[in-house]
């Protein structure tokens, strides 16, 4: 009998410590797979961390050049506005030029015409000297017949009659109304004097009878 309970003390014995082995192999390989899973999750953790920092870099890069490309965006419209500022003033100023341009023309023609008329009043008022020639009544040319100049004109009656260079009428004078029956005519190139009647004219031109 009392061999019996050490057979079953000791077959207990046997069990108990085989479960305690089972138990201590199933902690070590517990302890071992969980060992490797965190080295693991630690890894995964690792790289995640460092795509995260890739990532932020990149934003932060992209960031970047979008707030280049806005800047520059900016400076073109800028450029554009200043641009068309600077058309718009070139244009007012082409539109000031081509106005001071035709100002400068009719004053260069009104100062033509004063010259015109300066040289007109010289004439009648300066005493002519040169030649006397006697003149049938014709249509003479200038310079062909008679060259340019100043010419005092008399004669008892008839008309003088002067075309300029457009062909319209420049002078037209009846000697038998003028002061002492006489005239004095600035003649220029290109013009065409017409006496009705015989004329003496006076100039230091000279002057072709026909």
């Amino acid at each position: 009998m009392k061999n019996r309970k050490y057979i079953i003390f000791f077959l207990i014995l046997i069990i108990i410590t085989a479960i305690l082995c089972v138990a201590a192999f199933s902690a070590g390989r517990y302890s071992s797979i969980f060992s490797a899973a965190s080295k693991q999750l630690n890894a995964e953790m690792v790289a995640k961390q460092d795509e995260y920092n890739k990532l932020t870099e990149e934003k932060k890069q992209l960031d970047e050049e979008i707030s280049a490309a806005s800047a520059e965006a900016q400076t073109n419209s800028n450029i554009n506005i200043k641009m068309k500022s600077d058309e718009d003033k070139l244009a007012s100023l082409n539109s000031q030029v081509e106005a001071a341009k035709k100002t400068n023309s009719d004053l260069t023609k009104q100062l033509e015409e004063k010259k015109e008329l300066k040289g007109r009043v010289s004439g009648v008022n300066e005493t002519v000297k040169g030649k006397e020639t006697k003149l049938k009544a014709n249509t003479y040319s200038c310079p062909v017949d008679i060259e340019a100049g100043t010419y005092e004109i008399s004669g008892k009656e008839g008309n003088i009659i002067v075309y300029g260079t457009d062909n319209k009428v420049r002078v037209s004078k009846n000697l038998t109304t003028t002061e002492g029956n006489s005239y004095t005519l600035n003649l220029r190139d290109g013009e065409r004097i017409k006496f009705d009647k015989d004329i003496t004219i006076k100039g230091e031109g000279k002057v072709k009878s026909k």
